[in-house]
């Protein structure tokens, strides 16, 4: 499976369950592709145009551009830099670990190009 149909499931997947319905987060996603219509073309250049087809900020590739392959997957509550090392060190004795996934994120997904945050490895 490739990380960005990962993500994609996630963020479909986050859409259905959020607490607030669907609709409200189809709305939102709404109202940022009108946001982002108004801007100035300088202005666009600095936009998170993921935005526009994801309503969650806390939720981003923040490694990787999406067309990589995803057989193996680390996935955690509250990942930080030791699981990240255990990740490199299980990869370093041949673990085949292609993705690490965290929740909930450390913040706002701000790397752009998930399922909280996905780092692929």
């Amino acid at each position: 499976m490739k990380l960005r149909e990962i993500y994609e499931k996630a963020v479909d997947t986050g859409m259905t369950s959020d607490p607030r319905g669907r609709e409200a987060a189809l709305k939102d996603l709404q109202r940022t592709g009108r946001d982002y219509a108004a801007l100035k073309p300088e202005e666009k250049e600095f936009f998170d145009r993921e935005s526009l087809q994801n309503p969650y900020a806390d939720s981003r590739i923040l490694n990787g551009l999406g067309d990589e392959d995803v057989k193996t997957i680390l996935i955690g509550i509250d990942i930080e830099v030791g699981e990240i090392l255990l990740c490199e060190s299980l990869r370093g004795r041949g673990e085949p670990i292609d993705l690490v996934m965290s929740h909930p994120s450390g913040g706002h997904g701000l790397c752009q190009p998930v399922f909280c945050n996905a780092y692929a490895v």
